[in-house]
């Protein structure tokens, strides 16, 4: 939970190994994000899958699924999800960036068969591409008979399916590779049973598979709470084409430039793909557009469907490496306006792969470059990625491309147009042996780079330890991207016209005011506000609180109890005097969470989701109340 004092849960990491996180769907304070809830805006937008293997250490790799299952809303069965296998790894994009928002920002979807049968993943984010950062997991199971989701915390996959597993990325550590306002890449990691360790050390269990076939963590979705800016997205879905098919350039539908060549935009949106047709339209070098299921050739993709699926579009791209021939495979503005590219899905055709997948030897790999270039003509930059690379027979990782994989094109910066080319080792007369023919899917680019504004977000939370002359204030404040430079309240009666203000010295997201001189026996009106370096002050919404009369203070202070540990992980001890007690436990919004009836001190066993509440015991016509601190 965001901003309710974060530090409780290092400086008490010791002292509450015992305690267990929330527990299956159905039960009190648990944090499973459904399907349908309402503080999703948005769902993955492309996957990249690296699949693992069917056993620990094992040679098959799994290969349940596609990609494209796990992108969109998910259908709540167990059948349709994206298998990752041991120690396999997917990439998640999205059609705009995670933000660190108030609450959860962002979870993650698998397909448990039930509420003991989980398969869990890591979870790490990246605002560039290249520096990731891992969620500090925590398991308490000890073994693979002991699998309950209150075992687990920070890792995907312990809910049952139809309900995703939250993230805050205020649970990451601040640093300067990682922009939590512009969070572009979701990485998930299956767990290795028995193997893999938890943020603590602790070897993690999960649902047994060992000796038989398992398709470890199964992906079916991510979901964003909390997102900036939607990106300009070209899928292609625009461009008419028939089904199973594809479309070159040639003479009857390009038009002849001044060098003779024939040129053809093919556009989608407002991106325009460039198509040439060399030697009087004879011969089609760029892209064309495609949406073939079945030709295992020249013009479709190697996973033989599109990044959203079988039966969308996407262009295929011819590169030429004879003579000089015109730029081309390129991508720009229609109106030729500049942009900012985010990034693209590329992937090898059919041809190009059937062709490495005969003849893949040590040593051998093929690159796909994309250059950008300004209204100039000048390189503002270039990304390579590899379609195939065997350059190293021993690392793991080294594999021939499949599916799509993702090209992060933010290193280009702001580009008139994009252009692609081609280059391998696997040459005969210093020309290209593979089909020089490949996919792109997905082109994700911004129109400007302005930076994101998250405004302030302020809540009003109640009053407590409110006396005769005296009470306290309190506030939960999210800043988002602004600069506060002052937090506090105001308060007043209700006949009162003007308002008194008190400013706060402390820092941190939930702060406290405690004022005094106040009437007994008196209502009060108050609210919280804070300030930004523009000089604009946003208020939560108003409250109010009654001080107590004269006698009730005389009565408090002969009633006074203890409350420990305090904060705490779930149990807490009351000491109080014998006799019965009505003890009431309220959240922030003085909303009764909690109520029982003791006789004398008392362990009372809480489930209450992490947070500050309010705690009150009632005994013989008088009342107390503390502050109760829940990790």
């Amino acid at each position: 939970m965001k901003r309710v004092f974060l530090f409780l849960g290092m400086l008490l990491q010791a002292a509450f190994t015992f305690a267990q996180f929330d527990g299956p769907v159905g039960t009190e304070g648990c944090k499973a994000v459904a399907i349908s809830d309402s503080r999703i805006v948005s769902w993955a937008y492309g996957v990249q899958v690296k699949r693992g293997f069917t056993a620990p250490n094992g040679t098959t790799r799994v290969s349940y699924g596609t990609c494209d299952m796990a992108q969109g809303v998910p259908d709540s069965t167990t059948t349709t999800a994206v298998s990752l296998g041991f120690g396999g790894k997917a990439l998640v994009t999205f059609d705009r960036p995670i933000v660190n928002g108030r609450g959860f920002d962002f979870a993650v979807f698998e397909n448990p068969f039930g509420p003991n049968f989980l398969e869990l993943a890591f979870v790490e984010v990246s605002s560039d591409g290249e520096h990731f950062f891992r969620f500090p997991a925590t398991s308490l199971s000890t073994s693979s008979s002991d699998v309950m989701a209150q075992h687990y915390n920070n890792l995907a996959g312990k809910y049952e399916v139809g309900y995703g597993t939250p993230f805050d990325l205020s649970d990451l550590p601040d640093d300067e590779n990682l922009d939590k306002m512009n969070i572009r890449f979701v990485r998930l990691i299956d767990v290795t049973e028995g193997v893999d360790t938890d943020a603590q050390g602790n070897v993690i269990y999960d649902s047994p598979c060992a000796g038989s076939y398992s398709a470890g963590f199964d992906l079916t979705g991510v979901a964003v709470m909390n997102a900036g800016v939607p990106y300009m997205i070209s899928d292609c879905e625009s461009i008419a084409l028939s089904a199973d098919s594809h479309e070159l350039i040639d003479a009857t539908n390009g038009t002849m430039g001044e060098d003779g060549n024939y040129y053809k935009d093919y556009t989608d949106g407002d991106i325009a793909y460039e198509a040439v047709g060399l030697y009087g339209g004879s011969f089609a070098c760029g892209f064309g557009p495609s949406n073939h299921t079945t030709a295992a050739g020249y013009y479709s993709s190697a996973s033989l469907q599109a990044l959203e699926g079988a039966g969308s579009k996407y262009m295929v791209g011819y590169y030429s490496d004879y003579g000089e021939t015109p730029l081309h495979n390129v991508i720009r503005k229609a109106d030729g306006s500049s942009f900012y590219p985010q990034g693209i899905y590329v992937a090898p055709s059919s041809a190009m792969y059937n062709h490495f997948t005969a003849s893949f030897t040590a040593g051998m790999w093929e690159t796909i470059t994309a250059t950008g270039y300004d209204a100039a003509g000048t390189e503002t930059g270039t990304v390579t990625v590899y379609l195939a690379d065997y350059r190293n027979s021993q690392d793991p990782e080294a594999d021939l491309v499949k599916e799509w994989v993702y090209m992060d094109l933010q290193a280009l910066g702001e580009c008139s147009k994009i252009a692609f080319t081609l280059a391998s080792n696997d040459v005969a007369y210093g020309y290209l042996n593979a089909p020089s023919y490949f996919c792109v899917d997905g082109f994700t680019y911004k129109n400007d780079n302005a930076p994101f504004v998250l405004p302030m977000d302020l809540i009003t939370l109640a009053a407590t330890e409110v006396t005769e002359e005296t009470a306290t204030l309190n506030g939960d404040l999210f800043a988002g991207t602004e600069t506060v430079t002052a937090r506090g309240f105001e308060y007043k009666t209700a006949d009162e016209q003007t308002w008194t203000s008190v400013t706060s010295t402390d820092g941190s997201d939930i702060y406290a005011v405690t004022i005094d001189g106040l009437t007994p026996d008196t209502e009060y009106i108050f609210r919280a506000f804070a300030t930004n370096d523009g000089g604009n002050t946003v208020y939560g919404e108003e409250l109010t609180f009654r001080t107590l009369t004269v006698q009730s203070l005389i009565d408090a202070q002969t009633f006074s109890f203890r409350l420990y540990p305090n904060p705490t992980a779930g149990n807490v001890h009351v000491e109080l005097e014998n006799g019965t007690s009505a003890i009431k436990i309220f959240d922030m919004q003085s909303r009764q969470v909690f109520a029982t009836m003791v006789e004398g001190s008392c362990e009372l066993n809480l489930s209450l989701p992490s947070g500050v509440y309010v705690l009150t015991v009632e005994k013989d016509g008088m009342q107390s109340s503390r502050k109760l601190f829940v990790k």
